[in-house]
């Protein structure tokens, strides 16, 4: 009998505490919804006695009994004494602090002038604009006076024509493009260089060693690619001018107009002329050429965050003059005598591209809930183009057909502590080199023409788990 009025007793002692229990609802304001705040103190003015909110806002106490006073606290929101006179639910919105909020704080990084890749499997080099302020004035070729990864060496000492070594070896071994797109090559090759001036250009990066599988035949000892300054991230206006002693003078200027939210402009101004004699040792010939220069690039750029296009597209006119020779050669009274030995080098160009690129505004991400997430990317390239500019009748790049597709999964339970990551991954890459009229369907096994197929099929998965204690 002692034990079932024990037993009676404390059954009615947890439905009378079960009674007492006050409960509410702590919600915050963002835009026009209230959302349930996760976290936030609650307790009674003067007492131990407190909890905190769970996800949905909600929170469970003892009641103490009426005129009691209900404290709610959360940093950075205004804390709120609330009097409580019967045990009802309540429903409370929290409102910001703005006395006490933090003053902001921007972090920045100091990059250095040349820096190496260490996540690219190639031996990439980036050169920033800071490494060709070091240079008082500069075009392409003198960029890399200051760079012990490059070396400018005069190939003429006649005719000054400046020409870049890389790994031991000289063009038409080492691909030099703008943008990745091939500028120097051919009959520029002489003076290809001078053309660029330092001030437009905004990076350049440096690829040593092999890279003939992907860009061709020029790139067997490197590659060196020039990034051109963005009209819509450059300064709105740029003024420079530049002399020397021996009658080299130099002007830049940059205009940049930003016309609406995508559209963009930039006009690049550069001019140089070299016209006094220079003859320091007296051999009655010029030790630097004579030269006359004038370079015009107009820049567009549109940009559309939303939709995800994004265009670059250039039009650009030079002309250049140059004069070398004996001192005292004059082109107009010499031109056809054979009194006097001169040589006159006129180029006069013009370029335009366009590039148009796409970016998917949601990536082919996909939230499924609040804890899965998926990605696709999909990647496709192909070259169908046969080259053989050297006319050796062996192909100059590959013909290459791939497809590269990537799933991935991300699973993250914040609370529990779980975050995973996993990946399927198909690719099938197909690649002929040889001779020019190999054909994979009538001389694969004939001795007729030499050619070889390289086909590379892989399927990657991976899953990597992690826990992180809450």
């Amino acid at each position: 009998m002692k034990k079932l009025t024990i037993i009676f007793i404390a059954i009615f002692g947890f439905i009378a505490q079960a009674q007492v229990s006050f409960t509410g609802t702590i919600l915050v304001e963002e835009g026009e919804n209230s959302l349930p705040l996760e976290g936030a103190n609650v307790y009674w003015l003067g007492t131990q006695t407190g909890t905190i909110t769970n996800q949905k806002g909600m929170f469970s106490l003892p009641f103490t009994g009426v005129n009691q006073k209900l404290v709610i606290s959360y940093i950075g929101f205004k804390s709120d004494t609330l009097s409580i006179n019967d045990n009802k639910a309540i429903r409370h919105l929290l409102s910001t602090n703005t006395s006490d909020a933090l003053d902001e704080v921007t972090l920045t990084q100091r990059r250095k002038a040349i820096q190496k890749a260490y996540f690219e499997t190639q031996n990439i080099i980036n050169v920033n604009s800071a490494e060709l302020l070091k240079a008082a004035c500069c075009n392409l070729s003198e960029s890399f006076e200051t760079n012990p990864s490059i070396d400018v060496n005069f190939s003429d000492a006649l005719t000054g024509t400046k020409q870049i070594k890389m790994l031991g070896l000289t063009s038409p071994y080492l691909l030099i493009t703008e943008e990745n797109i091939p500028m120097v090559r051919g009959a520029s090759q002489a003076y290809g260089l001078t053309f660029t001036p330092g001030t437009w250009i905004e990076s350049i990066q440096i690829t040593k060693g092999v890279g003939s599988v992907v860009n061709g035949f020029e790139s067997i000892a490197g590659q060196i690619n020039t990034e051109i300054k963005k009209p819509f991230s450059d300064v709105p206006l740029f003024f420079n001018f530049f002399t020397s002693a021996n009658g080299r003078q130099e002007l830049n200027t940059h205009g940049n107009f930003k016309l609406n939210d995508k559209w963009s402009t930039g006009i690049f101004i550069h001019g140089n002329q070299r016209t006094n004699k220079v003859d320091r040792n007296n051999d009655s010939f010029l030790d630097v050429p004579l030269a006359k220069q004038v370079n015009i690039l107009n820049r567009w750029q549109y940009t559309d965050a939303q939709k995800g296009w994004v265009s670059f597209g250039s039009f650009r006119w030079m002309k250049d003059d140059k004069q070398i020779g004996a001192v005292g050669f004059s082109p107009t009274s010499d031109r056809n005598s054979s009194a006097l030995w001169g040589s006159e080098i006129s180029t006069a160009r013009f370029d335009s591209s366009l590039k148009v690129g796409y970016v998917f505004p949601t990536h082919g991400n996909f939230k499924l809930n609040d804890k899965w997430s998926t990605g696709i990317f999909i990647h496709g390239n192909q070259r169908t183009n046969k080259v053989d500019r050297n006319n050796d009748s062996f192909l100059d790049v590959p013909l290459a057909k791939q497809v590269n597709i990537l799933n991935r999964w991300q699973y993250t339970d914040a609370q529990k502590g779980w975050v995973s990551f996993g990946s399927f991954r198909w690719m099938k890459d197909d690649k002929q080199i040889g001779a020019v009229g190999f054909s994979p369907t009538s001389d694969r096994n004939s001795s007729a023409l030499w050619g070889s197929e390289i086909s590379t099929a892989r399927f990657d998965s991976s899953l990597k788990v992690g826990y992180v204690f809450p």
